[in-house]
């Protein structure tokens, strides 16, 4: 990075550094900023961490396989939004879902609610040991964390467990996602409808 550019970042304000994040995808030769747009991915700063990784096609793109799995999970840690991290089906693997498993049971074991978004990272690569954690969810998890459990379960191919589980469910959040989810809706949008911050959550 030339001298400039580094100043660019190094004398700006909040507001301005957000903004330089969110630019990166769209500079010429994109690629020579992946250790900048890193430094954002790492940040504790939730308005930095999203404005680098949210809404962006830069790390899906340049981020190599650490970088990318750790800013998935930092966004897990902090509470950003997964569901606006572009491109996150693309690079799902095992190495993800077990990060996101081991999360999971660090939270558990603190006695704290597992991130719905959690369950995102889960795919085709759930396995043996995601499928139990998912329906642990779904047996005592709250309202959020089991629709996006149910939602889970369909994106590891099991649409059966999903049906029968569907025919007993109560909870009206939790029922839709199930049946959106058997029609075939479960991508990110379909865990955007469970983010508290979008109308219709809770």
């Amino acid at each position: 990075m030339k001298g400039r550019e580094r100043g660019a970042f190094r004398y700006v304000d909040m507001g301005e550094l957000c903004a330089l994040y969110r630019a990166l995808a769209h500079l010429p030769r994109p690629e020579r900023f992946a250790w900048r747009a890193g430094e954002g991915a790492r940040s504790s700063m939730k308005s930095v961490f999203e404005a680098a990784c949210c809404d962006t096609p830069y790390p899906v793109r340049w981020f190599d396989d650490v970088a990318w799995r750790q800013a998935v999970i930092k966004a897990l840690f902090i509470e950003a939004p997964l569901w606006r991290v572009f491109g996150l089906d693309s690079r799902l693997d095992a190495e993800v879902a077990r990060m996101a498993l081991d999360l999971a049971d660090e939270r558990r074991s603190a006695g704290r609610p597992v991130n719905p978004e959690t369950w995102m990272c889960l795919g085709a690569n759930a396995g043996e040991r995601g499928l139990a954690s998912l329906e642990r969810e779904l047996a005592s998890g709250p309202p959020r964390g089991r629709a996006a459990a149910a939602i889970a379960l369909a994106r590891a191919g099991q649409r059966e467990r999903l049906l029968s589980l569907a025919a007993l469910e109560e909870d009206p959040l939790v029922h839709r996602a199930m049946s959106a989810a058997m029609e075939g809706k479960m991508d990110a949008l379909a865990f955007s409808a469970l983010d508290p911050a979008r109308a219709g959550a809770r």
